[in-house]
């Protein structure tokens, strides 16, 4: 097959055989194709149908399938709504500490699900949403958020009074009659055999009430 160039103010004719131009033809299509995402070299389909099947059971996950249909984007809320539903449902499965393992699945599994999403210029494609190195991203962050808000709602509750303890508020006993000796004697009785505090205070209040 003959090809016509032009070199400079000449034309000339280069002979190509069938499977060179072939080649040739191929080139100029993945060239044509340089715009789309950039795809990572392995698809873990794993991920993908985990990360599919959470949206699609999930209130407001087929809401953001549908977003990224149409535009091949995600807003910023609508991103953060899908990473606190792909988060809840992670923690509620593997606790508020998942493994590494877990959580590169995850990420994999929404690149792999959503192509647009990945970034061309990171090392694995989902860095963003969790990077193995350095254990940031979108779900690290997530996950950083509820164990600070687990522990400081564990905190609240360590520190509120207990019932029938030193922080109980107490209330002084008044009594409308003087109490007799037996009914002191009774009372001092319980107050040293008694381990119990609602027994002790029970008895205290029926003498000198």
């Amino acid at each position: 097959m003959l090809l016509r160039v032009q070199l400079g103010e000449e034309q000339k004719y280069v002979k190509l055989s069938e499977l060179t131009f072939n080649a040739f033809l191929k080139e100029e299509v993945a060239a044509g194709e340089g715009s789309q995402p950039k795809r990572p070299c392995h698809i873990n389909y794993e991920a993908k149908a985990l990360i599919e099947k959470i949206l699609t059971s999930k209130p407001g996950g087929e809401r953001i399938m549908q977003e990224y249909g149409k535009t091949k984007s995600l807003t910023d809320a609508t991103r953060r709504q899908m990473i606190n539903i792909l988060v809840a449902e992670m923690t509620e499965t593997h606790g508020t500490s998942p493994p590494k393992s877990v959580r590169v699945m995850y990420a994999q599994g929404i690149v792999a699900l959503f192509p647009y999403l990945q970034d061309p210029y990171s090392q694995h494609g989902y860095d963003h949403y969790y990077d193995p190195e350095s254990g940031s991203g979108y779900l690290a962050w997530r996950l950083k958020t509820i164990r600070k808000t687990a522990e400081e709602r564990g905190a609240s509750v360590s520190k509120s009074p207990k019932v029938g303890g030193p922080g109980r508020d107490r209330q002084p006993f008044t009594y409308d009659r003087e109490p007799s000796d037996e009914d002191v004697e009774a009372a001092i009785a319980v107050l040293r055999h008694s381990a119990d505090e609602n027994t002790v205070r029970e008895k205290i209040i029926s003498v000198f009430e």
